[in-house]
């Protein structure tokens, strides 16, 4: 889906600039570090003016700035995990903690994260909300048939 950019007041804008072309030019930069150092991107990843165009990556590392610090900017990265535990841990490996999400169709797990994840905000998001979650998937199934 192409992610409209502009006018933060106008009504039909999706994504609006960051603070200031100084923080977009930094973000752009750790994303351009990360896959320097084997991140895969996914989509996104340019820069123009303010505007830095919604970022995913994969094959991240816990020790690169997209992962470890709190970017601020339109960047998702995908870590996997095989044990709901071991992703818990990962997340509260964070000296921010800021926010968090899960997307899950367990009631269960969203209570185990909810009561588990240290954060300031924490949301739960169903996996079935196919808007959010089928773009994304269908990237990662992409980046997998690639390799």
């Amino acid at each position: 889906k192409a992610v409209v950019s502009g006018d933060p007041l106008a009504d039909t804008t999706e994504l609006g600039p960051m603070i200031n072309e100084k923080e977009a030019i930094r973000a752009e930069e750790w994303v351009q570090e990360a896959v320097a150092a084997g991140a895969k991107l996914l989509t996104g990843g340019k820069r123009s003016h303010a505007y830095l165009e919604p970022t995913i990556l994969t094959n991240v590392q816990a020790d690169m700035k997209v992962v470890c610090n709190e970017i601020f900017a339109p960047v998702f990265v995908i870590v996997p995990y095989t044990d709901i535990n071991e992703a818990i841990a990962a997340v509260n490996d964070s000296v921010y903690g800021l926010q968090a999400g899960v997307f899950t169709n367990s009631l269960a797990i969203a209570h185990l994260c909810a009561e588990k994840i240290e954060v300031g905000g924490f949301d739960v998001t169903n996996i079935l909300e196919k808007d959010v979650v089928e773009p994304i998937k269908q990237l990662v199934l992409e980046a997998n048939d690639e390799q």
